[in-house]
């Protein structure tokens, strides 16, 4: 169903219009996410050029490691990058 569901990612997408999708996972996972083009904003960080506003995020799972600050630096260090607040306010 791998094929199926990425599909309905996009499907997804338009319905909900996020500003940011977070990938939890490891590389082998991020493989897993839907490949269109695309344009990367930094390491790990980028939008789908049919999606230019939906920024998407790829960090590890918080379980990988005991320290959540360092996830919540990463985290926090993406938003003030492309300008969101921390935390996303509406």
């Amino acid at each position: 169903y791998l094929e199926e569901s990425r599909e309905l990612f996009f499907t997804i997408l338009n319905i909900l219009e996020p500003q940011i999708v977070i990938v939890w996972g490891t590389s082998n996972m991020w493989e897993w996410m839907p490949t269109k083009p695309n344009t990367p904003i930094h390491d790990k960080a980028y939008y789908y050029d049919d999606f230019p506003k939906i920024k998407i995020i790829h960090i590890k799972h918080p379980s990988w490691n005991k320290d959540l600050c360092k996830t919540a630096k990463i985290l926090k260090d993406f938003f003030e990058k492309n300008m969101f607040s921390y935390p996303i306010k509406n």
